[in-house]
């Protein structure tokens, strides 16, 4: 096999041709495996097999390289990917083989378009690398700043809906879909290849329970059963987890219930598809509650200005507000229908205080703060894989370390035995 191997590699000549017939002169190739064979992968892989370890992850395929660092400050980053070449580019060369620096450019991956189009200095045999922010690697682009087409297709898709052109929504709408896909697909490799980080486990984990709570917030104010279901079981490993005992106890049952109500009452069930297990007060969108928080906005018609503050130690009056306040709200929504008045005018969507600009200018200043706060925090090296707190740097104890990187799946047991039992 070795006497094989030796006679396709040695004795190899070349000419080149070009596009007009003229043709070069017999040349002797003195390196590399002929190109097409079966066996010219297998003998490159075994030729480069002792690579020098790298602090960055390195992606190869034949002749193909790539190396890709995460690192909590950008300065951390140019510093280990400019040590990694420096590293490569030596091996390189000591195994006569040439790092095409044409070819070889730097980008950046970040969820922030602002920081993804954030230039590099990576140089290698003190030639500066190309910055690009949509290389190319083993034929496909690789979009850095993915998430600005998904905004632009929902630019374009609210006003589709917005002008009546239904066809064209339909065709934004299902490009929009495999855009999602694709950033969700991203992030489940992000979470993957920091899974071993404690403090980054953490909160991701603060960010699934948020989309949980969003999600069943979206179930209510929409009236989607479905959706609130599945929210509502999301909820219960935590509810488990952190000894809400009665939430766990009865939230078991009262989904229990609910699997067999499609059997056991189909109309109810029907009902609650319907959106009916959630009420409105106004033609507008968004604003589904259940029922018992329904019930406070008739009783606040009847309410004076402070509640029962200020008149509890006048027992007279306030057994006359116990006793009458419900006819008095009673009254009063009377008296708006005899007017001709509704909640829809003074509910307009317009002028609601979550759509106030002072409003969105509050909300974008407590998301810019927060950002700032994780900016700041930088990993110590030896606290990589501990839990730290952002704004104190103490360290979690090992227990307390389990405890809340770990509380999902002690929540999904507890709820599993709890159904057992």
């Amino acid at each position: 096999m070795v006497n094989f191997i030796m006679e396709m590699l040695s004795n190899r000549s070349f000419i080149l041709q070009t596009s007009d017939g003229q043709r070069s002169r017999l040349r002797r190739l003195r390196n590399g495996v002929p190109q097409g064979s079966v066996l010219s992968p297998m003998l490159f892989n075994i030729y480069i097999f002792d690579l020098p370890v790298t602090t960055s992850r390195r992606y190869g395929y034949a002749d193909d390289l790539a190396i890709m660092l995460h690192q909590p400050t950008w300065k951390a980053v140019e510093e280990g990917l400019n040590q990694d070449m420096d590293v490569l580019a030596a091996y390189l060369r000591s195994w006569r083989l040439q790092l095409s620096t044409g070819k070889t450019v730097s980008a950046v991956f970040h969820l922030c378009n602002r920081e993804a189009r954030r230039e590099l200095e990576i140089s290698v045999e003190n030639k500066p690398l190309e910055f690009q922010q949509a290389p190319k690697y083993l034929g496909p682009t690789n979009d850095c700043t993915i998430d600005n087409s998904c905004l632009e297709l929902a630019d374009a898709l609210s006003g589709h809906i917005g002008s009546g052109e239904m066809e064209a929504a339909s065709a934004c709408y299902e490009e929009l879909v495999l855009k999602v896909g694709e950033i969700q697909d991203l992030l489940v490799q992000f979470d993957k290849a920091n899974e071993d980080k404690p403090t980054f486990t953490f909160w991701r984990q603060y960010m699934d329970l948020v989309s949980i709570l969003l999600a069943f917030t979206r179930a209510l104010r929409c009236g989607d059963w479905n959706l609130y279901m599945s929210a509502f079981k999301s909820m219960m490993p935590w509810f488990a987890a952190y000894d809400h005992t009665h939430y766990t106890r009865w939230g078991a049952v009262f989904i229990a219930d609910m699997e067999q109500l499609a059997q056991m009452a189909p109309e109810v069930y029907q009902g609650f598809l319907d959106g009916d297990f959630v009420a409105k007060e106004t033609k507008h969108s968004f604003n589904k509650v259940l029922f018992n928080l329904r019930l406070e906005h008739i009783n606040k018609t009847g309410k004076v200005a402070g509640g029962l503050i200020g008149i509890t130690r006048n027992d007279p009056a306030r057994n006359r507000w116990s006793i009458t306040y419900n006819e008095r709200a009673s009254l009063a929504e009377d008296t708006r229908s005899l007017f001709g008045l509704t909640h829809d005018d003074d509910d307009d969507e317009e002028t609601h205080k979550d759509c106030l600009q002072s409003r969105i200018k509050r909300d974008n200043h407590d998301v810019i703060q927060l950002v700032d706060q994780f900016q700041r925090y930088v990993f110590q090296q030896e606290h990589v894989y501990d839990l730290v707190s952002l704004t104190t740097g103490d360290v979690a104890s090992e227990e307390i370390l389990n405890d809340l990187t770990h509380a999902a799946e002690s929540g999904k047991k507890t709820i599993t035995e709890l159904v057992k039992n």
